[in-house]
């Protein structure tokens, strides 16, 4: 199963990346939470439209994150 990607990363304003590891061990280990911001799926340099907490990984590879 995979997902649509559809919306070009924009390394200077999509600061926030995270690999799909790195983005489960914040979320365990307390650094990141559903009501601290919002992150979408990444995949080849290209994000959906699909929130991280309410979607499973699927293919994606990172995270791009926006802390309120």
């Amino acid at each position: 199963m995979s997902r649509i990607y559809n919306e070009k990363i924009d390394f200077e304003f999509d600061e926030e990346i995270y690999t799909v590891k790195e983005w489960e061990d914040a979320i365990k280990n307390g650094w990141i939470w559903n009501d601290c911001g919002c992150g979408y799926w990444v995949k080849d340099d290209m994000k959906s439209k699909d929130e991280v907490f309410s979607t499973p990984p699927l293919d994606a590879t990172h995270v791009t994150w926006y802390s309120k």
